[in-house]
């Protein structure tokens, strides 16, 4: 288990049923991501770096209904 210096925090774009992302960012600098209606089955680590090009690429991307 890693230490965290953050709580889990839901994505601003989340649906009002539950469909969200959660992000949290602990010690080492990376960010862990996990899927907000299903915590239990884990998360994805990424370093300081893949989670911002990441960010970048998704604001940078048109969205579709």
């Amino acid at each position: 288990m890693t230490k965290s210096d953050g709580a889990w925090r839901k994505s601003t774009y989340s649906s009002a049923t539950g469909q969200c992302v959660e992000v949290r960012r602990v010690v080492s600098g990376r960010v862990l991501v996990r899927d907000g209606k299903n915590p239990a089955a884990g998360s994805v680590g990424l370093s300081r770096q893949a989670w911002e090009r990441f960010l970048g690429t998704a604001r940078d991307t048109p969205q579709t209904a």
